[in-house]
């Protein structure tokens, strides 16, 4: 009895001892038990958040800064660069552990950048009678009376509900000056209507053509109409910046140009 209480302690003694050599090894290799050792970082941000430009208007200078912090063990050099719809630009600055740098940039942008958004294209093909036996074929004064850019509002809506085509409005509208039917019959003649309009944050464009023609005994009217839109896209301004190491750290915000 009394030799296997001499093993029993001894086998108690040797698991005590076991256990504090395993501790002692997990103490000394705290950190880097996985193999890697505790790595630092950069930290990058921009000075006065509330203050960003998140519309830039054209030909106005707006300030942007940002601040870079090493939290790296060591001092090192850094490529950062900054990129955006505007200008881009590109430099690099050593940091010691614990310093930090700030830098400042001017936002300056001489045009709208309008990105398309959608189009659409109509036309028209209208003709009038010139023959005597039409109603329009005995008023050729009227008729020239409107091209030749004379006629009274009267005339001009006399002339838009004439009874001779679904879409005839479109003669009323054109008004010319030095103009005869027998000009036209010789060369077409072509105009060009413009439009344009912005309203928040969205341009329109409306283009009117009209070519006018005289071909035997009609007078003959093509008309396109194209309507196109453009809108002010969200261009990122981003910073980037590069370690020694290769890891990159990046901070960007989002505005307008108009």
């Amino acid at each position: 009895m009394k030799e296997n209480n001499i093993i029993l302690k001894a086998i108690i003694i040797a698991s005590l001892i076991g256990v504090v050599f395993i501790a002692g090894l997990i103490l000394g290799n705290k950190g880097t038990i996985s193999g890697v050792e505790d790595a630092g970082f950069i930290e990058i941000y921009f000075e006065d958040i509330e203050s960003l430009p998140h519309e830039v208007m054209v030909g106005e200078t707006y300030p942007v800064s940002f601040t870079m912090v090493s939290h790296e063990p060591a001092a090192g050099n850094y490529a950062y660069s900054i990129e955006s719809g505007i200008s881009n630009l590109t430099g690099n600055l050593k940091l010691s552990p614990g310093e930090e740098k700030t830098i400042s940039v001017n936002i300056t942008t001489k045009e709208t950048l309008w990105k398309f958004e959608k189009s659409r294209t109509q036309g028209w093909n209208n003709s009038i009678s010139l023959t005597n036996e039409t109603w329009f074929g005995g008023q050729v004064n009227l008729l020239e009376l409107l091209l030749r850019g004379n006629a009274s509002l009267e005339l001009i809506d006399v002339a838009k509900h004439l009874p001779i085509a679904s879409n005839v409005d479109h003669f009323g509208a054109i008004l010319f000056t030095n103009l005869s039917i027998e000009e036209l019959r010789k060369k077409p003649l072509r105009r060009e209507y413009a439009y344009e309009d912005i309203n928040e944050g969205v341009k329109y464009q409306k283009l009117f053509v009209v070519e006018l023609s005289v071909n035997g005994n009609e007078l003959l009217l093509d008309s396109t109409q194209t309507e196109t839109w453009y809108k002010l896209p969200e261009e990122k301004f981003s910073v980037t910046v590069v370690s020694p190491e290769g890891k990159q750290y990046e901070i960007h915000f989002w505005h307008t140009v108009s």
